[in-house]
């Protein structure tokens, strides 16, 4: 890595990571988009060991030390997390990861209340209103990643287009999410690992023998009748 002036973090190489395992958002998400193009201009074939929508489970476990992952730069101000702080790397110019965020519209289209207040605040230089999680009950998984994805697109439309953003509210927002995130995956972790009847080692998720790999193969050498 290469410390450049002006730069918040080391400029980093990513052909330099051709060999890592690497931590990937979903095929289709716009990162991922970006990711497959900076990776492919730098001649990298990556070795992806994870896939997930939530890119905030991804930065954690890149932190952890599983793999690398790619994240924008302008989210990083709001990911935090100095307990699991994982560390950046910025990429060359000449990549060019970046993407371009436009309004457009179809002339005398019907547009929804949604897109019709956004232009409004638009037009106006009104702020946006910060996302909410549903009350009355404790959102799911699936809620929570949808809530934090809002939160996301709400930081990136507001940066974009020069709203003011509370940093400090909206951290704690997607700090209070991230929490309920890893909680709800270590239940189910908990709930439905299973271990192996001979050696007691960890199973793996989908794997539906009651025997580990290792184990498993002993024992079908025992079997095994000798060869005069």
């Amino acid at each position: 890595a290469v410390r450049r002036e002006g730069q918040p973090f080391p400029e980093l190489d990513p052909a330099l990571l051709a060999e890592e395992p690497f931590l990937m958002v979903t095929q289709g998400q716009r990162i991922r988009q970006v990711t497959n193009r900076v990776l492919a201009a730098a001649g990298v074939s990556p070795r992806i060991v994870l896939t997930s929508r939530n890119y905030e489970m991804l930065r954690r476990l890149a932190a952890e030390g599983m793999g690398y992952t790619l994240v924008p730069r302008q989210y990083v101000g709001i990911l935090g997390g100095e307990s699991y702080a994982p560390q950046y790397f910025m990429l060359p110019e000449r990549l060019n990861a970046y993407w371009e965020l436009s309004i457009v519209t179809l002339r005398d289209a019907s547009l929804s209340h949604a897109a019709r207040e956004f232009l409004r605040c638009f037009r106006e230089g009104q702020p946006l209103s910060c996302p909410e999680l549903p009350e009355g009950h404790a959102p799911t998984l699936p809620q929570l990643e949808q809530y934090c994805r809002k939160l996301d697109l709400y930081f990136s439309f507001s940066k974009a287009f020069g709203y003011p953003v509370d940093r400090d509210a909206l951290y704690e927002k997607r700090e209070d999410a991230a929490e309920s995130i890893n909680r709800i995956l270590l239940y189910n972790l908990k709930n439905n690992i299973r271990f192996c009847a001979r050696c007691g080692a960890a199973l793996p998720l989908r794997q539906s023998g009651r025997l580990c790999q290792s184990c498993y193969r002993k024992i079908n050498t025992l079997r095994r009748p000798a060869r005069w």
